[in-house]
C-alpha cells in the first residue's frame, strides 16, 4: 500500500491552492508560497532555505543557485501579465535552464533529493509523469488508467475550486478533498503490483513536510525611470537598493486604490523616519489618468509626501509583471521582494494593512541588524 502521497498537512495547503492561480500571483503577506500545486516548481524550489537544508548545500552552491534564481527571475516575473501561453512558455524556458544548470551545480545524491522533494510536492500527480512511469515499469494500460484517474480528480477539484471561490463553506470543501485524494490513492494503489508500489514508496526517500516549503524570494526588478519621469523632481534617481521599501502600483481614478492611500500616508508618518521608502508608481488604467497634471492634483488631495514615478508606458508595470489595480510590495534592504498584497488591504475584513504592517517592522528591525 502506498501510504503518504498526500500527507495530512497538505490537505489544508491544497484548499487554498484552489483559490490561488499560481506561484506569482498568489497573495504573499507571510512570505510563502503554496507550491503544491504547480506542476513544475524546480526554479522555486532552488531557492528554496528548505530545500537547501535538506540538500546540504555548501556555501558556494548556495551563492550560485541564488545567482541562477535571480537570473530565471528575469524570464520570469515579467511574465506573470502576459497571456497564459507567453507565461507558461517563459516558465518552461526557465525552468528548463535551471534544470540544466543545477545538474552541474549539485552532485548525484543533492540530484536525487531534489528529485525526491519534486514527488512530494507533486503527490499522486507524480505517477503521472513519464520519467516515474519508465522507473516503475508501468505498462501502456496502467498508464491510461492512472491517467484517467488524475484527471477526473482533476475535474473535481475544479469544481470544488468555483465551490471556494463562489464563497461556500471551506470545512466542507476540505472535507470533499480529503475523500477525493483518498479515493484517487485507491483506485491507483489497486492498479499497481507489490513490485511497483514498492518502488513508489522508496521513490520518495526520507519524509519530508512540505509545509515548511516555499519560503522565497525575488529579485525586485530595478525601477525603469528617467529624471522627468519622477513627479517631482526632487525625487530622481530614487533607487531601492539599500532601503527597506513599500512599492504600490495605482492609478487615479481606481476605487480601490483610493481606500488604500489612507494606509500608505499612516505608513509614511509611522516609518519614515525608521527608514522605510515608499514609491507610488502610477501605471494608468484610463486615457484620462495619463495626464500629469491631473495626477498632481489627485497626489495632492491624497497628501502623498513619498515619491511618485510616473509609468504612463508601462514600462514598470510590465518589468514587475503586475497585472492589479491596486498591488503593494514590500523590499528588504537586499532588494529582495519578500511580501505582497494584491487589490484592497483591507477587503472584506482581510485585515491586509495589519499583516503587512506587521511586515514593515520586521524588515526594519532586520535591516537595523
Amino acid at each position: 500500500m502506498i501510504r503518504f502521497w498526500l500527507p495530512v498537512s497538505c490537505l489544508a495547503l491544497l484548499l487554498v491552492a484552489l483559490l490561488a492561480r499560481g506561484a506569482c500571483a498568489q497573495q504573499n503577506p507571510d512570505g510563502r508560497l503554496l507550491l503544491s500545486k504547480i506542476e513544475d516548481p524546480l526554479i522555486l524550489l532552488l531557492r528554496d532555505e528548505e530545500v537547501f537544508r535538506e540538500l546540504k548545500v555548501t556555501p558556494a552552491q548556495r551563492k550560485s543557485l541564488q545567482q541562477l534564481a535571480d537570473r530565471l527571475d528575469l524570464l520570469v516575473w515579467p511574465a506573470r501579465n502576459r497571456t497564459l501561453e507567453q507565461a507558461r512558455a517563459a516558465w518552461s524556458d526557465a525552468t528548463t535552464q535551471a534544470r540544466s544548470e543545477a545538474a552541474n551545480l549539485l552532485d548525484s545524491r543533492q540530484q536525487e533529493r531534489l528529485n525526491q522533494i519534486l514527488y512530494w510536492l507533486q503527490g499522486t500527480a507524480a505517477l503521472g509523469r513519464d520519467d516515474v512511469a519508465d522507473k516503475l515499469k508501468f505498462t501502456n494500460a496502467q498508464r491510461q488508467s492512472i491517467a484517467e484517474i488524475l484527471d477526473k480528480t482533476a475535474d473535481s477539484l475544479r469544481e470544488l475550486q468555483e465551490q471556494a471561490a463562489n464563497g461556500e463553506p471551506l470545512k466542507p470543501i476540505e472535507s470533499k478533498i480529503r475523500t477525493l485524494k483518498q479515493n484517487e490513492l485507491r483506485q491507483i494503489n489497486r492498479l499497481l503490483n507489490d513490485s511497483q508500489r514498492v518502488g513508489a514508496v522508496q521513490m520518495l526517500g526520507k519524509t519530508l513536510d512540505v509545509t515548511k516549503l516555499g519560503r522565497i524570494t525575488f529579485a525586485a526588478p530595478a525601477l525603469i525611470a528617467d529624471d522627468e519621469d519622477w513627479l517631482d523632481p526632487a525625487h530622481a534617481r530614487t533607487q531601492l537598493p539599500g532601503h527597506v521599501a513599500a512599492v504600490h502600483f495605482f492609478a487615479n481614478g481606481c476605487i480601490n486604490c483610493i481606500r488604500n492611500y489612507e494606509h500608505y500616508n499612516n505608513w509614511e508618518a509611522d516609518f519614515r523616519d525608521k527608514g522605510l521608502l515608499i514609491i507610488g508608481i502610477h501605471t494608468p488604467e484610463t486615457e484620462g489618468e495619463k495626464d500629469r497634471d491631473r495626477l498632481r492634483e489627485k497626489v495632492k488631495e491624497a497628501g502623498f509626501a513619498f515619491p511618485i514615478l510616473v509609468d504612463n508606458q508601462l514600462a514598470n508595470w510590465n518589468a514587475w509583471g503586475n497585472s492589479m489595480w491596486p498591488s503593494v510590495y514590500l523590499i528588504d534592504r537586499r532588494g529582495r521582494i519578500r511580501y505582497w498584497w494584491y487589490g484592497e488591504l483591507n477587503w472584506q475584513g482581510s485585515e491586509g494593512e495589519a499583516q503587512l504592517r506587521r511586515r514593515i517592522e520586521e524588515l526594519l528591525a532586520e535591516s537595523a541588524e
